[in-house]
C-alpha cells in the first residue's frame, strides 16, 4: 500500500510505501478468498426458551466481576454475598472440565496483593506453627491504584497474568487463545456458541473467563450440551472506547447524546459522578463495589439506595494518596465515570472543577513535604574531615537522609547502621594515625 500526497505525479520524497508482513499477508488472502467462520451464531427458537433474558444476563456478568474487585480491595464477605445472592436467581454450571482462574495467585502474581511477612506479624503468631498461622491477604498500594483504572485495562491485566500462567504464549497454544480472546472481542451479544465446537485451547479458558463474567455458561438439561453465552463484558476486549466501555459507571465521557451504543452495551444512562465546586461528589450507583471505590479518596456523608453522597476532603484524599493512589487517578476515574448529563450541561466547561482538581493536586504535593523513614542518627565528630569524608560515604552509597554540614549532623538509613558504624570506626583511626 501507499501512502502519500494528492493526485498527479509526486516526487520520491514525498511517498512513502508500506509492505503487509508476508506472514499476515497471507493469511489475509486466505480469509478474503475462502469467507471467515465465526464460532459464533444466533441461538435456534428452541434454544431462546433456555436463555437468561438480557437484563438479567448483563446483572450477571457485572455481580461477577464486581466480586472479583471486591476480594481485592478486602471486601471478600461482601463480594461471596453478591455472588450467592446472583447464583440463586441465576446459576451457573463450572463443571465441564477447564482451568478456573485462582484469584490468589493471579493477583499475588501482579503485585495487587501480599501476604503479610514475618517482620508484620506479631511475636506470639511467629512462634506458632506456620501450618496453624492463616495470613490473610493484603492490598498493597498497587491494588489500589488497579482499582481506579479503566475496566478494559483491569480486564486485560488479569487475562493477560492468566494466559502467562496457563499457556505457552510462544507456542500454538498461546496464539489459539488469543485468536479466541480476539473473536469473543468482536462477538454481538446475544450470540451463542456450543462448547463441543471449541478447541482445547479454548476450553481451557471458559471458566476463567466465566469467573470474569465476559462468559455465560449454561446447559442445555433435554440434550446435555454446554452452551456459551457471551455477555457485554466480552467487548471489552476489543472496543476499549474511553467514552463508553473504560468507564466503570458505563456512562459517555463526550457531551453528545449516546443512547444507542450505551444500550448495545447494557449500559444504564441513570449511573454517573457529579462533582461540585464546593468539593460535594454524588455518585448515582447502588454498587457496592463503586461506593467502595469512592470511599477510598471520598468522606462518606450518607447512603440512599442508589445514591452516594460523600465530600472530597484533604484527610480523606491525603487517606488515598497513603494506600497508593496519586491525584491524577483520582481526578481521571472523576472524569471518566462522569453522568451522562453533568457530561452534556458542562460540555464547554470541566466535567471536575479546576478549583476540584487543583485542590487535589495541591493536597498530594502537601502529603509529600515530609517523608517519613527509619534512621540512624550521628553527630559530636571528632574532626571537620572526618565528617565530610562521612558525608560523602553515605552519599556514595544512596544512604544519606540529611545533613547539617553546619552543625556537623548526619542522618542515613537505618539498615545501614552497622556499615556507616564501622567506616567511622575505620576513619578515625586512618586520620589519628596520620
Amino acid at each position: 500500500a501507499a501512502a502519500g500526497g494528492g493526485g498527479g505525479s509526486s516526487t520520491s520524497s514525498s511517498t512513502s510505501s508500506y509492505h503487509l508482513q508476508k506472514s499476515f499477508a497471507q493469511k489475509i488472502q486466505l480469509i478474503m478468498e475462502s469467507g471467515f467462520k465465526s464460532l459464533w451464531s444466533e441461538p435456534s427458537e428452541k434454544l431462546r426458551l433456555v436463555l437468561p433474558s438480557k437484563d438479567r444476563l448483563r446483572q450477571h456478568a457485572q455481580t461477577c466481576w464486581d466480586s472479583l474487585l471486591l476480594f481485592l480491595s478486602g471486601r471478600e464477605e461482601i463480594a461471596e454475598k453478591l455472588v450467592d445472592d446472583q447464583a440463586a436467581s441465576l446459576p451457573i454450571d463450572l463443571d465441564f472440565g477447564s482451568s478456573p482462574l485462582e484469584l490468589e495467585d493471579v493477583f499475588t502474581r501482579l503485585g495487587l496483593m501480599e501476604r503479610a511477612t514475618e517482620d508484620k506479624m506479631d511475636g506470639d503468631e511467629v512462634m506458632m506453627d506456620a501450618s496453624s498461622i492463616q495470613v490473610p491477604l493484603e492490598t498493597t498500594p498497587k491494588g489500589f491504584q488497579f482499582l481506579l483504572k479503566p475496566p478494559a485495562e483491569q480486564i486485560w491485566t488479569i487475562l493477560d497474568e492468566f494466559l502467562q500462567m496457563q499457556y505457552d504464549l510462544k507456542g500454538e497454544e498461546g496464539a489459539a487463545a488469543v485468536s479466541f480472546l480476539l473473536q469473543l472481542g468482536f462477538c454481538e451479544e446475544g450470540r451463542t456458541c456450543p462448547l463441543s465446537e471449541f478447541g482445547k485451547w479454548e476450553t481451557k479458558a471458559t471458566c476463567a473467563l466465566s469467573q470474569l463474567g465476559l462468559l455465560y455458561p449454561f446447559k442445555d438439561k433435554e440434550s446435555g450440551q454446554y452452551w456459551i453465552l457471551p455477555t457485554h463484558l466480552s467487548k471489552l476486549l476489543c472496543h476499549g472506547d474511553r467514552g463508553t466501555l473504560d468507564n466503570l459507571y458505563g456512562n459517555r465521557l463526550d457531551s453528545s447524546p449516546s443512547s444507542s451504543s450505551s444500550a448495545a452495551l447494557g449500559i444504564s444512562t441513570e449511573e454517573g459522578i457529579v462533582v461540585e465546586t464546593n468539593y460535594r461528589v454524588y455518585a448515582y450507583t447502588s454498587s457496592p463495589l463503586k461506593r467502595f471505590v469512592l470511599e477510598l479518596f471520598c468522606q462518606q456523608e450518607y447512603i440512599l439506595p442508589n445514591l452516594f453522597v460523600g465530600r472530597l476532603t484533604r484527610d480523606s484524599c491525603v487517606g488515598a494518596f497513603e494506600a497508593g493512589v496519586d491525584s491524577e487517578s483520582i481526578i481521571d476515574f472523576l472524569r471518566r465515570n462522569v453522568h451522562p448529563q453533568a457530561a452534556r450541561l458542562r460540555s464547554k466547561i470541566p466535567t471536575v472543577p479546576e478549583t476540584v482538581a487543583d485542590g487535589i493536586r495541591l493536597w498530594e504535593a502537601e502529603s509529600q513535604r515530609m517523608d517519613i523513614a527509619p534512621a540512624a542518627f550521628y553527630d559530636n565528630f571528632d574532626s571537620t574531615r572526618l565528617f565530610e569524608l562521612s558525608i560523602e560515604h553515605a552519599r556514595e552509597n544512596n544512604v544519606c537522609l540529611w545533613a547539617d554540614e553546619g552543625k556537623q549532623r548526619l542522618a542515613v538509613q537505618l539498615g545501614y547502621y552497622n556499615q556507616m558504624r564501622a567506616f567511622i570506626k575505620e576513619t578515625k583511626i586512618k586520620l589519628s594515625s596520620a
